[in-house]
């Protein structure tokens, strides 16, 4: 589970592709599907 990963990318990711992240951020806890 690398949560710090996902953090980061979430704060870049969101802001690009806010709607996609909207809905994988509910189960995309770290298991980061788009590894």
């Amino acid at each position: 589970m690398r949560r710090t990963d996902e953090r980061k990318d979430a704060a870049m990711a969101k802001k690009a592709r806010k709607k996609k992240a909207r809905k994988k951020s509910g189960a995309n806890h770290g298991k980061r599907p788009n590894s």
